[in-house]
């Protein structure tokens, strides 16, 4: 009887202390998370989101025009609903994998670069349109989106002229390029339809736990920073990542994004850029003098302040750094090649898109670590940077 008695007591004990653990990832630090997730929510990502469909509503009533009378005058329509669309398109892409994106793989969709244009070609050339099947067919994710496009309005031939014509003798190039856009905005749709009616339960989920809206959104934005905007947009096509950091850096430009565009890299991380910065004050979509809680009112309410302002002085010097360089990447790449990242380091040679990409990577510790360890989140994903 009084082994049984003390197994009771130590089972209550271990069964008080699981309980304790259970609840400490639900421990509150007193911040408001569902005010900053109603503001992300509400003023930012629901209205860039409505912002795109417009454009891409745009593009589509451009694209139906080239396709009825098809020159110079309505190709530099398109190609102008194409470039406006793709840089509004830089505001939404930091959550296009978050839950409904994720599902219907809505980033990967609207931009994956490079594109496989050897697949649009195929597709153009040997399969019947009826069976494209762009929004569920994976073999086709990354011949799609804004990507697809840019081959298609670019990179179909040298000349205008000759590009038009690829629409004018009775091949499937229209029916493509028409395609492509429809399901931009049908994804589009689908995307904005579930933040509208999953705002309240979204906003509501704020505790600390690996799949909380508040720690998942969190992590999305460290993911897209770290990823999508240094790496694909900066580290890949400069070529920093090589062994031991000695070999020559072999530049890539075919991998940079609007590459057969060639002059709208500049302009596509400009605003990325800001959308991210926005995005971490909690600056409203539609106004920028409207700024509600953030990542950086919470660092601000732990008295992070140190670190903001690190954050900040860093999205200066990227800012800075970028609107030093030429509107065209592919012209920055040309002064990159032949020197080794150390080169760069030990002042031996110069390179301003490794200026830029190093003054980037600067705050990838500050949210994949510091302010991580602020919010006592946990990372849910590895880049294997060391960062």
């Amino acid at each position: 009887m009084k082994n049984i008695f003390y197994i009771s007591i130590i089972a209550i004990i271990l069964s008080s202390c699981g309980s304790e653990d259970v609840n400490n990832n639900n421990i509150h630090d007193g911040y408001d998370r569902v005010s900053m997730l109603d503001n992300l929510v509400t003023n930012i990502i629901i209205p860039s989101h409505e912002d795109i469909l417009t454009h891409l509503n745009e593009l589509d009533a451009s694209v139906t025009e080239f396709g009825n009378n098809a020159n110079n005058v309505t190709l530099q329509d398109v190609r102008k609903k194409w470039i406006s669309a793709y840089k509004i398109f830089q505001h939404v892409e930091m959550f296009s994998l978050t839950e409904i994106g994720e599902e219907i793989y809505y980033g990967t969709k609207m931009n994956t670069f490079p594109v496989k244009d050897n697949y649009i070609d195929d597709q153009i050339e040997n399969v019947d349109p009826n069976l494209w099947n762009l929004a569920n067919n994976s073999g086709l994710f990354k011949a799609q989106g804004f990507p697809a496009l840019d081959y298609l309005l670019y990179g179909l031939e040298n000349d205008s002229n000759d590009i038009i014509n690829n629409y004018t003798d009775g091949s499937n190039h229209f029916l493509y390029l028409q395609d492509v856009v429809k399901v931009m905005i049908s994804n589009t749709e689908i995307v904005i339809d579930w933040w509208k009616n999953n705002k309240t339960s979204y906003v509501n989920s704020s505790d600390n736990t690996s799949t909380s809206s508040a720690n998942m959104l969190l992590n999305d934005f460290a993911y897209y920073y770290e990823k999508d905007f240094r790496t694909y947009k900066f580290g890949l096509p400069i070529g920093v990542w090589v062994e031991g950091n000695s070999s020559p850096m072999n530049t890539n430009a075919e991998i940079l994004e609007g590459y057969f565009h060639g002059v709208s890299q500049k302009t596509l991380a400009i605003e990325a850029i800001n959308a991210i910065e926005k995005f971490f004050n909690g600056t409203s979509y539609d106004n920028n003098q409207l700024q509600g809680e953030s990542f950086k009112s919470y660092l601000q309410y732990l008295g992070e302040d140190d670190l903001v302002s690190e954050i900040e002085s860093n999205f200066t010097n990227i800012k800075n750094k970028i609107n030093q360089l030429d509107k065209s990447f592919l012209t920055e790449l040309g002064n990159c090649g032949g020197f080794s990242y150390y080169d760069f380091e030990a002042g031996l040679a110069s390179c301003n898109m490794i200026e830029a990409w190093s003054h980037i990577q600067a705050n990838v510790a500050n949210f994949k670590v510091k302010m991580f360890g602020a919010f006592g989140v946990e990372l849910t994903f590895s880049s294997g940077d060391n960062d």
